[in-house]
């Protein structure tokens, strides 16, 4: 048993964030990531194996492709229109959770109230001699632990309010300054930032190639100024793919040649382009953020 449990999985003690979404642009295989203790550090590197042929990628450290990754969210700018109406519709959140927050306090102050003019009552029947002080001792005790629970509940209540505030705190800052938040955040919230974003990072002689934003991001970056300003375009280093077209082929050691594999010959030529692909999305892709009403841009093509 003891010789068996030598192999079962343990906590990591380093956290690598890019993990799963870092590929070779040279072999298509995944990076993976280890640190080496002898040196003190950490990287990511190409984990081809199986075909017995190393590929000539090099290793990267974890902090320098994670920064490279990081500057990538400094280009990413949102519309005034649309932070207006984000903002917006973050507050109307907050004020409808407050309010049935508030609401619930108010019901357990209530209660409260209740139970402390039950003891006032207790302790002037003591003084007047109309009940024993086992009797009173036995009030006293229920109603102290009923309002001990009443006041776990208020505290409850004020920390998911907190923290209500403290998510949507962290919403508007993203919005208003993606790379500030995205710097300032804990690695389990970068990782749904990563996730959300970027679909995946071609990395080749220690720098970050190609970058492929999910299809939702790729979407809303067609959307003609709508909801990202065209700063992206700005980003000198890696090339980004907006074409929705793209798709890509899981790569087998030693059977698959890589990964931007577009549906045409045509889209695979607008994929070389490193620049924005202007079709209009479906509205689908904006209604999580225009709501019901959608953009005076979709009727005018109508």
């Amino acid at each position: 048993m003891a010789e068996h449990n030598r192999y079962v999985c343990r906590r990591q003690k380093f956290n690598f964030i890019l993990r799963g979404l870092t590929f070779c642009a040279n072999c298509g295989q995944r990076y993976t990531a280890e640190h080496h203790p002898k040196k003190n550090k950490s990287y990511y590197h190409c984990n081809r194996s199986g075909d017995q042929i190393k590929c000539r990628d090099k290793y990267v450290e974890v902090w320098d492709i994670e920064q490279q990754v990081a500057d990538l969210f400094k280009y990413i700018e949102f519309t005034p229109n649309f932070t207006d109406r984000l903002v917006t519709k973050i507050e109307k959140i907050y004020s409808s959770r407050k309010k049935v927050i508030n609401k619930d306090k108010r019901a357990l102050n209530t209660q409260k109230m209740m139970l402390e003019k039950k003891r006032d009552t207790a302790e002037e029947k003591l003084f007047s001699g109309l009940i024993t002080d086992d009797d009173f001792t036995r009030i006293k005790v229920k109603i102290k632990d009923q309002i001990e629970v009443l006041q776990d509940e208020l505290y409850a209540q004020d920390k998911k309010l907190n923290m209500r505030i403290d998510e949507l705190q962290d919403m508007l800052l993203f919005v208003r300054n993606a790379y500030e938040a995205y710097t300032k955040s804990p690695d389990e919230m970068k990782r749904l930032f990563l996730g959300l974003y970027w679909e995946r990072f071609e990395v080749a002689d220690k720098k970050v190639q190609t970058v492929i934003p999910t299809p939702i991001i790729r979407g809303l970056m067609q959307a003609e100024n709508m909801v990202f300003t065209k700063k992206y375009k700005e980003i000198t280093g890696p090339r980004i793919i907006t074409d929705l077209a793209v798709e890509f082929t899981p790569f087998i050691a030693g059977k698959s040649k890589p990964l931007i594999a577009p549906k045409t010959q045509k889209s695979r030529q607008i994929a070389e382009i490193p620049a924005m692909i202007s079709n209009q999305p479906d509205s689908v892709i904006l209604d999580t953020v225009w709501g019901h009403e959608q953009p005076r841009a979709n009727h005018d093509r109508s």
